[in-house]
């Protein structure tokens, strides 16, 4: 074999590969669908490996979902929803669209875009509670965007810190210099 053919299998492997770990990245992920049963929101996950090795949007299986085991023989038509939009039902996708179009409740900056392995913002329930993000079922979060307030990452650590240590909370008047420091 000469070294042209063994170059050539080389990047055909390396392409191959990397199309594989695409299509995985691309199904993998806690998603929002509506059930076709109950019209009800479904939290489900892809089996991300079948769809990485199948070409096509004919293979998708669901992994999971919310309402598992009971009715785990289901169809699967919710899947038609994932491939007429794959990015649309990621609830990745989902909240940060929601907190794009945000200001947060305590200092009324716009939240802008996440990033999701630095800063994550939080929500203020309508009890005035804050929560963050683990634990929040896929099934739960539209009618949480519903109900909660955006809360930017500072205010998130920031109040947190107040409700935890109020003997150690000294409220100052709002000036310009202190909302930079803070932001």
């Amino acid at each position: 074999m000469s070294i042209a053919a063994i170059a050539l299998l080389v990047v055909a492997a390396a392409v191959l590969s990397g199309l594989l770990v695409w299509r995985f990245m691309t199904y993998r992920g806690q998603r929002v669908i509506i059930c076709p049963e109950t019209q009800q929101p479904a939290g489900v996950a892809l089996n991300a490996w079948l769809a990485a090795r199948t070409p096509g949007d004919a293979n998708l299986r669901l992994q999971s979902c919310s309402r598992w085991p009971e009715r785990h023989d289901c169809p699967q038509g919710c899947l038609a929803q994932i491939e007429a939009s794959p990015d649309a039902t990621l609830v990745r996708n989902i909240v940060a669209a929601w907190y794009g179009d945000q200001q947060c409740v305590f200092c009324h900056r716009a939240i802008g875009m996440i990033e999701w392995h630095e800063a994550i913002p939080a929500l203020r329930a309508s009890d005035g509670s804050l929560k963050e993000w683990e634990g929040i079922a896929a099934e739960d979060v539209p009618a949480i965007l519903a109900t909660h307030n955006a809360v930017c990452w500072n205010c998130n650590l920031t109040e947190g810190f107040r409700r935890e240590h109020p003997e150690l909370v000294t409220d100052r008047a709002q000036t310009v210099l202190r909302d930079l420091a803070i932001h």
